[in-house]
C-alpha cells in the first residue's frame, strides 16, 4: 500500500478527510479459487516444504473487452507495471 509507515499513515488520513474507503488492492484478492486454502493432505504425503501456484487470464480483451485504456498509451500511464506492478 505504501513504501512507509508514515505514508501508509497519510493515505488514510487522506481516505477519512475525503469520506472514502482506502482498499489495498491485489488483482486475485477477490477471486474465490484462488484465495482458498489447500485441503489437508493425508499423512502418509508427508511434510509439505512448499507450494507453487499460478494464476493467469485472457486479458483486458477478456474481461473488458471496452476498456480501451489498456490499449491507449495516453490513457493506459506506465502500462503493465503500473497496472500489475502490486502483484
Amino acid at each position: 500500500m505504501a513504501r512507509t509507515t508514515a505514508e501508509a499513515d497519510e493515505m488514510i488520513t487522506a481516505a477519512e478527510a475525503h469520506g472514502v474507503v482506502l482498499v489495498p488492492f491485489q488483482n486475485t484478492r477477490f477471486m474465490a479459487r484462488s484465495s482458498q486454502r489447500t485441503k489437508p493432505l493425508p499423512p502418509k504425503v508427508g511434510e509439505v516444504t512448499g507450494v507453487r501456484a499460478r494464476f493467469g487470464h485472457g486479458g483486458p480483451q477478456a474481461w473488458a473487452p471496452k476498456a480501451t485504456l489498456f490499449f491507449d498509451k495516453d490513457l493506459a500511464g506506465g502500462g503493465c507495471l503500473i497496472d500489475l506492478g502490486c502483484t
